[in-house]
């Protein structure tokens, strides 16, 4: 077992780490954009269709690229304990609404006595096996992450609460279903939906709380843009998702050839 959270290690140094969002059912793209040098990828099993044994291999690409593998995934202990089981670091749990919810969370992903998955001995996270069960434990406890997503008014409303649950590793924000509950649906740049963004990223700076946020690379200036986010505390920065860099990089290179056919 050689499989150290390097994100984890990065924030308790206070370092920032970039990723992004895998949407697709491809470990070749996260392989490569862990060529690319990104820290981590969260595999999005809550919109993307992504079934079980294709998140193994992601994390196996992960892996082999040096990155962090998180898995986003629904608040459900079954669900949560299939992902760990084959090697996710961390989870990513959507649509919190309230500290119970944010509970329930940390005691799917951690071990006893800090919460209460089911321990199987011969799992792929484990070496199938051959890492001693109390030794993997500990490691477990040491490597495991766990974020929460604030994404609607309950959320914002409870957020003090929500961030007193202890093992809560970094909080990040949605603002697409954030501009729905602040009725001003599809509207990301809303100022609600940026003051709200603004109140996660306060509240969880003051209680000691990791802020993750994520960032377009493809609006505006990059530079400019991070530094922003470096302002509010951000400690882990999603660049968007593969899908974007795709288009982005399609339509841009289709545009520059077509307009010089």
């Amino acid at each position: 077992m050689n499989r150290e959270n390097k994100v984890k290690k990065k924030m308790e140094n206070g370092e920032v780490s970039i990723g992004i969002y895998a949407t697709l059912p491809s470990a070749d793209i996260v392989e490569l954009a862990g060529l690319c040098g990104m820290d981590y990828v969260r595999i999005d099993c809550h919109h993307g269709a992504i079934d079980l044994e294709t998140v193994g291999h992601m994390i196996r690409a992960a892996e082999l690229t040096g990155m962090t593998p998180f898995v986003r995934v629904y608040n459900e202990p079954q669900r949560i304990l299939s992902v760990l089981d084959l090697g996710a670091l961390g989870i990513i749990v959507p649509d919190i609404h309230s500290a119970d919810d944010a509970r329930r969370a940390v005691e799917s992903v951690h071990y006893a006595p800090l919460g209460d998955r089911g321990l199987f001995s011969n799992c792929r996270s484990s070496d199938y096996g051959l890492f001693p069960g109390k030794q993997y434990i500990e490691w477990a406890a040491q490597n495991t992450m766990i974020g929460l997503q604030i994404e609607n008014k309950d959320a914002i409303d409870n957020i003090e609460e929500i961030l007193s649950v202890p093992g809560i590793d970094f909080i990040m924000s949605g603002r697409n279903d954030l501009s729905q509950s602040l009725g001003v649906g599809g509207d990301k740049t809303h100022p609600l939906v940026l003051a709200a963004e603004q109140k996660i990223s306060d509240a969880a700076n003051k209680a000691g709380v990791t802020v993750a946020l994520n960032m377009n690379p493809f609006s505006g200036d990059v530079v400019e843009n991070t530094k922003k986010l470096l302002d509010k505390g951000s400690k882990m920065i999603t660049l968007g998702t593969d899908i974007g860099f795709i288009m982005n990089n399609f339509r841009e290179v289709a545009g520059k050839v077509k307009s010089a056919i």
